[in-house]
């Protein structure tokens, strides 16, 4: 129906881009010479000859330890991803002056972006065992500098690599946009994954939307710069110079017996889950209004074994009419910040093409040949002999159309074994009951009357190959094997419910 290998045309074209990648330069901060006070002098006074009591020294202002600066609350954090080869930080000690830490050193360090120092190019980052100098890089592009004050307030973790102690700043210094950023997941993220800056950020020059560009139904202006490469149903953004990375826009005619049924938002989760095979990471699942228009925002990591790094894809997919469209890109590791804010702006205007009057006459069309359709099967089943009406058999398989939205109970009963003792016991119990929906019924086999169903929620993992049929009062029932692993358990059994 709809191509579903839309990260491996990419994966494609990025393994040619790889042969020609040049380096980032280092971002590293140049140290500075201390200035250290000169302290007071003291002096005497000389006593008269007849001797008087001496006065009272003035007392000395003492001074205060500086207060260690407040670290605000962080959010919820989210796994990190790509985090082997770099040592977190056991003991701040062996960074700082006269510490055992070696420069190049890849680290991970997590914290508070407290300021940016524009003139050395450095955010300040504060933690419980002290502050850090991270780098950003001295040859970044306007657009990139304008992301990295963004940092400053947020809870961060940092892949880089250790630079050395700063005596100017009193505080260990890292970079995380080394010359060799293609060989590791360099990067600054936030502890919920909701922003980060790679080396693409670094590179990316934010472009002028100058350009008028019609693809299918759509229309919208893109940047003269990208010069696209059109193929038959795929447009190619080469929006960087010499880095592994590219945009592309994808459209196509949605054709599935099942399009009215299921409808759009269905189908567009179906669609993401095809892009999806084991070992690969779902970062992002994101449901929105594109115009009106029902939509996906999808990101996703993944490696391969043609490609010498991991892969991550973030795009927006969503359906016009009977049109599928499919606009991301692609780039090493993770998806940087640039990416996620450029798709927006690209399709911000964007303007589709009023086909009412085309669809009125499609449909005018379809409902003659359904018409038609019905005269003729009414006058085969007129001219049918007798004999063959009475011999005819009723279905056995009920339709889709006949569970979809319909509300079901469920019961169990199956028999457990426990993971630590290996206790076993049986129990028969009913489920609350469950409403088919579209996606529960996405696989739904209409000559076996057959689907599989996976539910993954609260630590339990629960699987039923349902098969629904008739009971003998012509009611839709369902019944099946069901298999659970849970966190302290395993169970197996079955399961079965009727239409309420």
């Amino acid at each position: 129906m709809i191509a579903k290998n839309k990260k491996y045309i990419f994966g494609a074209v990025v393994l040619a881009v790889l042969c020609m990648t040049s380096c980032a330069e280092n971002g590293q901060t140049d140290g500075q010479t201390d200035v250290n006070a000169a302290s007071d002098t003291e002096t005497v006074q000389e006593l008269p000859e007849e001797a008087a009591e001496p006065e009272e020294p003035e007392p000395q202002p003492v001074e205060e330890p500086e207060e260690k600066k407040e670290i605000p609350d962080a959010p919820p954090e989210e796994p990190a991803m790509y985090t082997e080869g770099f040592s977190t930080i056991k003991n701040y000690a062996d960074y700082v002056e006269s510490g055992s830490a070696i420069k190049g050193e890849s680290i991970w360090v997590e914290g508070y972006v407290d300021s940016y120092d524009e003139e050395r190019h450095s955010l300040i980052l504060i933690n419980d065992d002290g502050e850090w100098a991270v780098s950003v890089g001295e040859s970044g592009t306007d657009s990139y500098y304008e992301l990295v004050k963004e940092a400053v307030g947020k809870h961060v973790r940092v892949f880089g690599k250790y630079t050395g102690y700063s005596s100017e700043l009193a505080m260990p210094t890292m970079a995380f946009i080394p010359a060799e950023y293609q060989l590791e997941p360099y990067r600054l993220e936030t502890v919920d994954n909701s922003f980060r800056l790679t080396q693409l950020d670094y590179a990316f020059e934010k472009p002028e939307f100058d350009t008028e560009r019609t693809y299918g139904r759509l229309t919208y202006m893109e940047p003269s710069s990208w010069e696209p490469t059109c193929t038959e149903d795929t447009l190619f953004y080469y929006i960087f110079d010499g880095i592994p990375a590219i945009m592309m826009g994808h459209f196509e005619k949605v054709k599935d017996t099942g399009f009215d049924e299921l409808g759009s938002e269905a189908i567009l989760m179906d669609l993401a889950e095809s892009y999806v095979n084991e070992g690969d990471s779902i970062i992002r699942k994101q449901s929105f209004k594109f115009h009106g228009y029902p939509a996906l925002c999808f990101e996703t990591s993944w490696k391969r074994d043609d490609l010498p790094m991991p892969m991550s894809m973030f795009c927006y997919m969503f359906i016009v009419d009977d049109e599928y469209y499919f606009y991301g890109s692609q780039e090493p590791y993770l998806v940087g910040e640039s990416v996620k804010r450029i798709l927006p702006e690209l399709l911000s205007d964007v303007k589709v093409e009023d086909v009412s009057a085309e669809k009125t006459e499609e449909k005018k069309a379809e409902d003659k040949k359904t018409e038609e359709k019905k005269t003729e099967d009414k006058k085969a089943e007129e001219t049918k002999p007798e004999a063959a009406k009475t011999e005819e058999k009723k279905p056995t398989v009920p339709t889709k159309a006949e569970i979809l939205g319909k509300v079901f109970t469920q019961s169990i009963t199956a028999d457990f074994v426990g993971k630590e003792n290996n206790e076993t016991f049986s129990d028969s119990t009913d489920l609350p009951d469950t409403l088919f929906t579209a996606d529960l019924l996405a696989g739904y086999d209409e000559s076996t009357g057959k689907v599989t169903l996976h539910d993954n929620s609260n630590g339990m993992i629960m699987t039923m190959n349902l098969t629904f049929s008739y009971d003998g009062s012509g009611n839709v029932v369902y019944s099946g094997p069901l298999a659970i692993d849970a966190t302290e358990y395993m169970a197996s059994g079955t399961v079965s419910g009727h239409m309420k």
